[in-house]
């Protein structure tokens, strides 16, 4: 499953990628993961333009130009994919481009072939009537959500103020470093603190950590070129944190 920082990441580029963009259709096969009826959800969201896109908790919120808010949760093995559609002349161009390159075409990735769900897009943020250029379903690019699971979620919201009354949604904790964080309840529960961050961390950058470190107190230990601190990065082992436990 995707950690919370994961999710921020596929937030920033989805604002980078698709804000602005209007939906001009919607595909799925899996109807049981649209809370909503597939039939009200594609009309509603058919021609909605992407104003925002925001994350509460692991819950991507997608906010619509009408006040409509669509919540996309990736639970376990959910993912999403931006494809670009391109002219003929430059799909043989990449494709030339992909016969010299031995790692081949990333979409066409095992994990990247169970999808579920397609956001059909036209226009961007840099075009301000894209929303009205948008005609005859013709779109220029796809958000498609590949899950092998099947266990994600998509939720269409008439506004903001209904989310936030969704039982289920209204339930969520403080967000991490919200200034609501009691540290001081914190620090009375523990007495020692251990942070390790690494210094090139896409995912957890140290800021983070030296936030922590500033209304937590304890150790900050930095690991140097450590990227994202997991087996899948090369960390299999973290002398410092068995060498802090054994104090405890």
């Amino acid at each position: 499953m995707p950690e919370l920082p994961e999710v921020q990441t596929v937030v920033d580029d989805l604002n980078k990628k698709i804000k602005g963009s209007s939906i001009v259709d919607f595909w799925t096969d899996w109807a049981k993961s649209i809370k909503n009826s597939v039939a009200v959800f594609k009309k509603k969201t058919k021609n909605r333009k992407i104003v925002e896109i925001k994350r509460r908790a692991k819950n991507i919120l997608v906010y619509l130009d009408d006040g409509q808010v669509m919540l996309i949760h990736l639970k376990m093995t959910g993912h999403l994919l931006i494809k670009i559609q391109m002219s003929k002349s430059k799909c043989q161009n990449k494709s030339k481009i992909q016969m010299s390159n031995k790692k081949g075409n990333y979409f066409d990735d095992r994990v990247n072939q169970y999808i579920h769900h397609v956001w059909f897009l036209k226009g961007d943020s840099n075009n301000s009537n894209s929303h009205s250029n948008v005609s005859n379903n013709k779109y220029d690019k796809t958000l498609e959500f590949s899950d092998l699971r099947k266990f994600g979620k998509i939720e269409l919201f008439k506004n903001e103020e209904l989310l936030l009354k969704d039982k289920n949604f209204a339930m969520l904790g403080v967000e991490p470093l919200d200034k609501k964080f009691d540290f001081k309840k914190i620090k009375q529960a523990a007495k020692k603190f251990v942070l390790i961050y690494s210094d090139n961390d896409p995912l957890v950058p140290l800021s983070q950590g030296k936030e922590l470190k500033s209304q937590l107190g304890g150790k900050l230990y930095v690991v140097p070129r450590g990227n994202h601190l997991c087996e899948g990065e090369g960390s299999f082992r973290l002398p410092i944190a068995l060498e802090e436990i054994l104090k405890i």
